[in-house]
């Protein structure tokens, strides 16, 4: 189950040089009162914090917990720690941790506040860390305009890895090849494409061409005063040719990616605070991307790959950027490597994970989307006027003439106190099934954007389509054969008396069969004593940009099970399919309810 956060936003404001006020803005209980607390800190200071890491002496666990609970003190003081505790008190009584967005402000709008260079990441409330709590540290950009952020689940990842071999080494070596193998072992339903020792032309080319909506870079990196940051890149000779932020940025602009992690295993000890924040700003502040996950000081090669796969691992589970690093922070084996990376996003943005999980598990589009449900149709009530063009009695026997002969129609009376509906009705089990599918789906999008649909209705705004039952909707067939046969149901054509599913897998001679007694031979209450079999499956047709997704059983009682397991279960879907089309076989013993649906086949389509 998703943890649940509440959000506030500190801010940090620089009045004079060496001078500072932080204030909660914004929170579920409030403002903090007044201006906000005013604290002093002079650079010597700042300096001392610096993470020391590769090429310095490491900090002592004692160390960071003396900094970490300064740092607290400095801008939860006064009112603001009140107003900090009346949200811890309510994120407990709400089994919520905290999302603690800092805004840090420079009275100079041509340079970074030097209070950016502080290692935020280790606050410490006196009790532990509070990012080993469970709580969120993210970064602002206090001028970029606020929005909320996509998060999309990330499902393409161009991976960059870059290591210089000319001569001079100024920066030390890693075993890339041996990183590249171990990689795809950690990206679970993540397609990577990979790009080995670009140049700047090489990777702004890729940039441009790929699908990838992140970008996850090993290698070097540093920071220049008079250049910002910079990434190590490989010239066509083997030795470093150093990419600017700026024109990062621009390429960046130009992709379709909105999520970067720079990770800079072992990088060069530069003796600068933050090597790659540079960077990391001035893709935020560019304003095409969602968030980045950069390192603040040098890391090891084992700590930055330890967290950098565990991140990838948590990606890969469809957590959001955040999530992700809080998760994988812990996987460092040193003291200090845990409180390197930082994360840079925007105050709103997590509450839409879970939205946008949804979508991607559907295969919507949010906001441009338009969904059509298909039930099966019964008539309940005979208009005879209406279909046959002709007056007649509520009952009676009447002749109709036709080309080949006449038709003698019946009408038989309703029994008595008995409602006959004129029109399309549904059944029960069809319209539940569909309550399971409305629920996600009013999670995504507007009651507007969804309607119902007789059979033969064209529909050509509709982009994703519905579709309840086997037997009576015809338009499961049509799909299954002219879009994907590996499923097929059969009703008592192979075998006298039953219906089957059969999975013709890997395209094999002899299908898997999923078989029962035929439902419609059976009484009520035999039928709910007899197994049932259903499916769920998702069909994109690439041609005309639709997507299809069957909820679908022999029986009613399968396809009602389908749908309702599929609210329940859409999550473990979304981690391992993703995006892409899956199909998934589900089992109903007999007797039993909706809940004891078993999973027994499942594949990626």
């Amino acid at each position: 189950m998703e943890e649940r956060y509440i959000t506030i936003r500190v801010t940090v404001n620089e009045l004079a040089e060496g001078r500072y006020r932080s204030r909660i803005d914004i929170s579920p209980e409030g403002a903090s009162q007044g201006v906000g607390s005013d604290f002093n800190l002079d650079q010597k200071r700042i300096n001392e914090w610096a993470i020391q890491a590769p090429g310095g002496e490491a900090p002592t666990k004692a160390n960071l917990v003396e900094v970490g609970k300064t740092l607290f003190q400095l801008i939860f003081r006064d009112t603001v720690f009140g107003k900090y505790r009346e949200c811890v008190t309510l994120a407990r009584e709400r089994n919520s941790r905290m999302r603690i967005c800092l805004a840090i402000n420079s009275t100079n709008p041509d340079r970074a506040s030097p209070l950016v260079a502080v290692p935020w990441e280790y606050l410490h409330d006196g009790g532990s860390f509070l990012v080993m709590q469970g709580h969120l540290i993210v970064r602002l950009i206090d001028s970029l305009p606020e929005k909320a952020a996509y998060f999309r689940p990330i499902r393409r990842l161009l991976v960059v890895v870059t290591n210089p071999t000319g001569e001079p080494r100024q920066y030390p070596p890693f075993d890339a090849a041996a990183h590249l193998a171990e990689l795809p072992r950690h990206l679970g339903p993540i397609v990577p494409e990979f790009l080995r020792d670009p140049s700047i032309r090489a990777l702004t080319q890729k940039l441009s061409e790929t699908k990838a909506d992140a970008l996850y870079f090993l290698g070097h990196g540093q920071y220049d005063d008079a250049s910002e940051g910079q990434l190590v890149l490989v010239d066509s000779k083997g030795m470093p040719e150093l990419l600017d932020a700026d024109r990062l940025a621009v390429a960046v602009r130009e992709s379709t990616v909105r999520f970067a992690y720079l990770n800079s295993c072992s990088t060069a000890a530069t003796g600068l605070v933050n090597p790659f924040a540079g960077v990391a700003q001035r893709l935020m502040r560019d304003g095409k991307v969602d968030a980045v996950v950069a390192m603040q000081a040098p890391v090891t090669q084992e700590a930055g790959l330890a967290i950098g796969f565990g991140f990838l691992e948590e990606l890969g589970r469809g957590r959001s950027a955040e999530l992700a690093l809080a998760r994988s922070r812990s996987t460092a084996d040193d003291l200090h490597s845990w409180g390197v990376p930082v994360v840079y996003s925007y105050f709103g943005g997590p509450e839409a994970l879970q939205r946008n999980r949804i979508a991607s598990l559907l295969g919507a589009d949010i906001g441009q989307s338009r969904f059509g449900f298909i039930l099966p149709a019964f008539g309940m009530g005979v208009h005879l006027d209406d279909t046959l063009g002709v007056d007649v009695k509520p009952h009676g026997t009447y002749v109709f003439p036709s080309r080949e002969s006449a038709i003698t129609v019946t009408v038989v009376p309703p029994p008595p106190k008995t409602y006959v509906f004129p029109g399309d009705t549904h059944a029960r089990e069809d319209v539940e099934a569909a309550a399971g599918v409305l629920g996600l789906l009013s999670q995504i999008t507007e009651p507007a954007t969804i309607g119902f649909y007789a059979n033969r209705e064209n529909r050509s705004d509709v982009t994703n389509w519905f579709l309840f039952g086997s037997r009576s909707n015809e338009i499961v067939a049509n799909v299954h054969k002219e879009h994907y046969p590996r499923f097929q149901f059969d009703y008592g054509t192979r075998w006298p008396g039953r219906w089957s599913l059969e999975d013709l897998k890997d395209g094999r001679v002899e299908p898997k069969v999923y078989s029962v007694t035929a439902p419609d031979s059976l009484g009520k209450r035999d039928y709910a004593k007899q197994e049932d079999y259903g499916i769920l499956q998702k069909v994109t047709v690439s041609s005309s940009k639709k997507v299809f997704f069957i909820v679908a059983g022999l029986g009613s009682r399968a396809t009602r099970g389908c749908g309702s397991w599929l609210a329940r279960n859409w999550d473990m879907l979304e981690q391992k399919y993703g995006a892409q089309d899956f199909g998934v076989v589900l089992h109903f013993p007999g007797g039993m309810t909706d809940d004891d649906a078993e999973l027994i086949d499942c594949c990626q389509a």
